[in-house]
């Protein structure tokens, strides 16, 4: 019998710092897309980017860990990393 670890699973999360202007949402799509999420990712008028994605539990943790990186001439401060219930309305991963 195979033991399957990956689970689907859902996260969303709001990235504060110098997070637009420096393509973080483009460095978001190509994590993400490159992980076969679902999702999308978007800037808040507060100077913030809020990201929904979905897919095995496991490549969204890595898709975390990427995103406290971030792009060059990014400087995140803090992901607010919220986990919730898989959503079946999500497609391909874009930039909204």
């Amino acid at each position: 019998m195979e033991n399957n670890l990956s689970e689907s699973a859902c996260i969303r999360v709001i990235v504060t710092g110098r997070v637009q202007g420096v393509w973080y949402r483009k460095f978001c799509f190509d994590h993400a897309s490159k992980l076969n999420l679902e999702g999308w990712v978007k800037n808040i008028p507060d100077g913030s980017v809020q990201l929904v994605a979905q897919g095995d539990r496991d490549k969204l943790d890595t898709l975390i860990s990427r995103l406290n990186d971030g792009p060059p001439f990014s400087k995140v401060k803090n992901l607010d990393v919220i986990w919730l219930p898989t959503d079946g309305n999500l497609e391909l991963f874009k930039i909204l």
